[in-house]
C-alpha cells in the first residue's frame, strides 16, 4: 500500500495502519511492511507527514515529507520517535549528495535537532556532523 501525502484516506486504508498515538487532533499511524511507513493524519483523515524507511542491508531511513502547513509543530518529532521506539536503530541518510538517500530541503537540519532533543542519540545513531563520517556537507 503506497499512500501519498495530502491523500485522504478510505476506512479501509486506515484499518491497515497501526494507530500509535494521538496528539491534538493529529493521529500517528504506521504501516508494517517490508519498507515500513510512518504517516501523520489530522481530523479529516487527510495525510499530513509521511515518513519512509527501505530495507536495504539494513534498515535505512529514506525519505521523509511534512505539507508546509504543518512544518514546525512537532510533528515529524512525534514520527521519529516512534521510529526509534519500534525500530531501536536504522541508517540515517548520507551528507553525499551523490547517495541514494542523502538530506534534503531542510532534512540536515530535521536531524540536527532530532540529536539535540536527544530523540536521536550517538550511539546507536551516528551524528550528521560526526567526525567519523567521510563526507563534508555540500
Amino acid at each position: 500500500m503506497h499512500i501519498k501525502l495530502s491523500e485522504r484516506l478510505t476506512k479501509n486504508q486506515l484499518n491497515k495502519l497501526d494507530c500509535l498515538s494521538t496528539i491534538n487532533g493529529i493521529n500517528f499511524y504506521w504501516l508494517n511492511d517490508t519498507d515500513p511507513e510512518f504517516y501523520a493524519i489530522n481530523r479529516d483523515e487527510i495525510v499530513i507527514a509521511r515518513f519512509e524507511f527501505v530495507q536495504v542491508d539494513e534498515l535505512q531511513f529514506a525519505h521523509m515529507h511534512v505539507s508546509q502547513e504543518y512544518q514546525n509543530q512537532g510533528i515529524g518529532k512525534e514520527i521519529m520517535r516512534h521510529a526509534v521506539e519500534i525500530h531501536g536503530y536504522f541508517l540515517l541518510p548520507s551528507i553525499d549528495p551523490n547517495a541514494s538517500y542523502h538530506y534534503e530541503g531542510n532534512g540536515l537540519q530535521f536531524i540536527r535537532s532530532c540529536f539535540e532533543d536527544q530523540i536521536l542519540t550517538s550511539p546507536p545513531f551516528e551524528h550528521p556532523d560526526s567526525d567519523d563520517l567521510n563526507y563534508m556537507e555540500g
